[in-house]
C-alpha cells in the first residue's frame, strides 16, 4: 500500500510517529457522509479528495466535511496522484469496474460491500490487486466489532466445542439497492457463517427472506 511521506503528530502503538494515509473518497451518498465523519477522527488520516458524477456533488460534499480538492468525475478522482487509497462507495454494480479502475491507476482500495456480484468478478478484482501489489479490502465493517473479536476467541480457545453449524440473521427495511436483498444485507449473514467457520465454506446454506409490511 502507497503511502505519503509527510510527517503527523499521530503515533502508533509503538510510540513511532504515523505516516498520513492521503484518502479519496469515490461516490457522496450517505455512506460515504458516515465513513468520512469517522476517517475525520482518526489519526494518521486525511481526506484530501472527493469525486462525484457532477461538480456540485463534489462541492457539496467537499463543503460539508472541508474536503479541499473536488472532482466532477470518479475517473479524475482515480486518477488523482496525490491519494493513497480511494473509499469505494458508489452504486453497488459500479464497483467492480470502479475498482479496477482505481487498481490500475494504482490506488489502494476499501470498497464497499458488496465488492461484486459474483465469484468471477471478485476473483477479477483480487488478481488485479495481487499483480499491483496494492491494498484491497472488502468494507464489510462488523468484521472490525469487539463482539466478533471476542467470539473468535471464544471459538479458536475450544471453549464451546468444534463449531458445526451457524445461524444469522439480519433484519433491516432499506431495499436492496441496485443489487439483489442478498448482496446487499445477506451478506452480513453469509460473510458470518464462514467466518464462524473458520474460513471454510459450509457444506450447505439455507435461508429465507420475507417482507413484513407491504
Amino acid at each position: 500500500m502507497a503511502m505519503s511521506t509527510g510527517p503527523t503528530d499521530a503515533a502508533g502503538a509503538d510510540g513511532k510517529p504515523l505516516k498520513t494515509i492521503r484518502w479519496g473518497i469515490m461516490g457522496t451518498g450517505t455512506i460515504a457522509s458516515d465513513f468520512v465523519t469517522v476517517l475525520n477522527q482518526l489519526p494518521g488520516t486525511e481526506v484530501v479528495a472527493v469525486g462525484s458524477r457532477s461538480q456540485s456533488g463534489a462541492d457539496r460534499f467537499g463543503d460539508k466535511f472541508k474536503i479541499p480538492v473536488r472532482h466532477s468525475t470518479y475517473e479524475d478522482l482515480a486518477a488523482d496522484d496525490s491519494l493513497d487509497v480511494v473509499y469505494i462507495a458508489t452504486p453497488s454494480l459500479r464497483h467492480v469496474d470502479d475498482s479496477i479502475m482505481c487498481l490500475d491507476a494504482g490506488r489502494a482500495v476499501l470498497c464497499e460491500k458488496s465488492m461484486a456480484g459474483n465469484a468471477a468478478d471478485t476473483k477479477l478484482v483480487l488478481d488485479l490487486a495481487r499483480e499491483k501489489q496494492l491494498f484491497f479490502l472488502h468494507g464489510v465493517w462488523s468484521r472490525f466489532f469487539p463482539a466478533m473479536s471476542e467470539l473468535r476467541r471464544v471459538i479458536d480457545s475450544g471453549e464451546i466445542g468444534e463449531v458445526v453449524s451457524a445461524h444469522a440473521s439480519f433484519c433491516q427495511n432499506d431495499g436492496a439497492g441496485a443489487c439483489s436483498a442478498t448482496l446487499e444485507t445477506g451478506i452480513y449473514c453469509a460473510q458470518f457463517i464462514q467466518w464462524a467457520m473458520g474460513g471454510v465454506a459450509p457444506e450447505s446454506v439455507e435461508g429465507v427472506n420475507f417482507r413484513l409490511h407491504e
